[in-house]
């Protein structure tokens, strides 16, 4: 596996998704992506290292900073969550914007100084529901909305 690039090319895909359809105004961005990373214990410490790093990498390379500002706004807003079921999901990093190569390793930066989270089971419904509720309920309009998920269940 090599996530930066899954990710990238998710990112990427991500950017000519189906138009997404906000009915309430917020901060125009081009995308509304929440990455969901599987820590149930069928993932090990390794395993969700690696996802972790994967994502702080992808942020870090040219190729992502690159798609991001080559949207029509030149910025998309991102939230983190580690999931395993409901009772144990848990948002790592809320919404940010990242716009440039300084907002890309911020994110990064802060994704990795984040302790990883456990829980038991693999239920990526739940992972996807909460997504759904995050970009429902966030303060961004995007032009297309995407949940990245991540996991081996």
């Amino acid at each position: 596996m090599r996530p930066i690039s899954v990710f990238a090319v998710l990112l990427a895909g991500a950017f000519w998704a189906a138009p997404a359809a906000h009915v309430y105004a917020g901060e125009p961005v081009d995308l509304e992506l929440v990455i969901a990373t599987d820590v149930s214990y069928s993932i090990d410490d390794s395993e969700a290292r690696l996802q972790r790093e994967g994502v702080a990498k992808a942020f870090l390379s040219r190729e992502v900073v690159q798609a991001i500002r080559n949207g029509i706004l030149g910025k998309i807003a991102v939230a983190y969550i580690d999931f395993a079921s409901t009772a144990f999901n848990v948002t790592v990093m809320d919404w940010r914007v990242i716009s440039d190569e300084t907002s890309a390793a911020t994110f990064a930066k802060d994704l990795l100084a984040q302790p990883t989270n456990r829980g038991m089971h693999t239920s990526i419904s739940s992972a996807l529901n909460m997504g759904a509720r995050m970009i429902e309920t966030n303060a961004f309009e995007g032009t297309r909305r995407a949940i990245d998920v991540s996991g081996d269940g």
